[in-house]
This record gives C-alpha cells, sequence and structure tokens, in this order.
C-alpha cells in the first residue's frame, strides 16, 4: 500500500548499507508486459532457485503456483513487521471489524485467490491461471497489487499501483512509478482556474510522492525479497529454519 511506505520510512532507513545493496542486487524493476492484469508500471522480479523452473508446468504438488506467492507475501516477514501491525491497531477505526479478522483464509490451501475473495482490506479483482491482481481501499486511498509468475522465466514478479483522488476536479488520476520517476500529472491536468485551496493541494501532493518515490522502491524490493525467501524456505529448506 503505498501511503504505508512514509509511516516505514525510519524503519527501513535502518538497514545497512549492506542490506540495501543486497536487495537492489536480488530485486530489479522490471517493465510490465502489455498483456497483464496489471496496467501500471511499477513492478519487481527476482529469479527463483533452479529447481522452481524444473517443476514449472509439471503440475508435481511440489510446483509453485500463484496462489502461493500470493499467501507467502501475506505472511511473509517483512509484510508481519510492518503493514500487518498498522491495519491491525492504526486502522480499525477506518475499517470494519471483519475487515481486520479475515486473513484467517491464508491458512488453507483451498483458498486460491478467487475473483472477489478478500483478505484484510484487498479484494482480488481479476484472475488468470499465473496471475493475481488485487485492490485494497482504505478511505479515499486505494490501489492495486499484483502477483505474477511468467511461464517463460524462473521468477516472482510483484507489482503495485495506487491512487489519489482529486475531490471535484474531474477524475482520479492514477499515480505510477517508473525505474527514474513517478508519475506526478496533477497540476497539469486540473483546470486552468482553481481555487487556491485547490493549488496548494495539488502542490502538497506533488511534494508528498516525490518523498514517497524512493522509499516505496525500497520497500517493495524487500517486500518481495521476503516473499521470495519464505517461499524458498518453505518449498526447500528444512521447516524451522528462518527467513
Amino acid at each position: 500500500m503505498g501511503w504505508i511506505k512514509l509511516v516505514v520510512a525510519s524503519a527501513v532507513g535502518i538497514y545497512s548499507y549492506r542490506s540495501v545493496s543486497r536487495v537492489n542486487q536480488l530485486v530489479r524493476q522490471v517493465a510490465v508486459p502489455s498483456q497483464s492484469l496489471l496496467e501500471y508500471k511499477d513492478a519487481y522480479k527476482i529469479t527463483l532457485p533452479p529447481r522452481f523452473k524444473l517443476l514449472k508446468n509439471t503440475g508435481s504438488l511440489e510446483e509453485l503456483y500463484v496462489q502461493e506467492f500470493a499467501r507467502s507475501f501475506f505472511t511473509c516477514k517483512i509484510f508481519n513487521a510492518f503493514e500487518r501491525p498498522l491495519l491491525t491497531v492504526g486502522l480499525k477505526r477506518a475499517l470494519d471489524k471483519d475487515a481486520l479478522t479475515n486473513d484467517e483464509v491464508l491458512k488453507y490451501k483451498a483458498f486460491k485467490f478467487k475473483v472477489r475473495d478478500k483478505v484484510l482490506v484487498w479484494k482480488v479483482i481479476s484472475r488468470e491461471h499465473n496471475e493475481i491482481l488485487m485492490k485494497w481501499e482504505v478511505g479515499n486511498l486505494s490501489g492495486t497489487t499484483w502477483f505474477y509468475i511468467p511461464s517463460d522465466e524462473n521468477v516472482l514478479v510483484f507489482g503495485s499501483s495506487f491512487l489519489v483522488p482529486k475531490e471535484n476536479y474531474g477524475e482520479e488520476k492514477l499515480y505510477k512509478s517508473e525505474p527514474k520517476k513517478l508519475y506526478i500529472e496533477a497540476a497539469r491536468t486540473l483546470p486552468d482556474e482553481l481555487p487556491t485551496k485547490a493549488k496548494i493541494k495539488s502542490t502538497l501532493v506533488k511534494a508528498v510522492f516525490s518523498v514517497v518515490t524512493p522509499i516505496h522502491k525500497l520497500y517493495s524490493k524487500y517486500l518481495l525479497l521476503s516473499t521470495h525467501n519464505k517461499i524458498v524456505n518453505e518449498k526447500l529448506l528444512p521447516k524451522g529454519r528462518p527467513e
């Protein structure tokens, strides 16, 4: 979730230079395929161990499926350390009680992340055999989270986007990050004559997103690496070994 990047900024900042260098080496930002469920260009990939490639499309019980990818995301170390506590404690007033407890489904392998299935504030809005697209919404903020296992690569691909509503001034504007910058077009797309309040709001939005961009990129990489580690830990390593 995009806005959470600001909240966890200080926590991410304590990671050592070596840790940041490692995650940057393992997790790469990639272009989103034009035919993917996610239309927004904010995606990262990480390579899986060779064994996963050998098992791909075999139907083996050890083969990795996209629903396992999504489940590992919601149960990985980084998600549990940062986003889950915020959702549980900080958002109680904004969410219905069911939203804070509906992650129990993650315990069951029969849960396949089908369209309209929900996990916390996320809801599956589109599904393919190797892709899951989920939308999250909290108050006036919303966005998407994308899980994808390419058929021609031995990698995990994770993408995200978020929307910021422009109250009473046209349609919602999608903000999306690319390798070099975050697209911030709010001021350009608003009418020429705006109230002073709207102009100030537009300026503040641009300032906030300029701060969020590098945090968002780094945090997304750590999330994907943590998800990858959990998958490898459960599939390949002896049970009980730390992530």
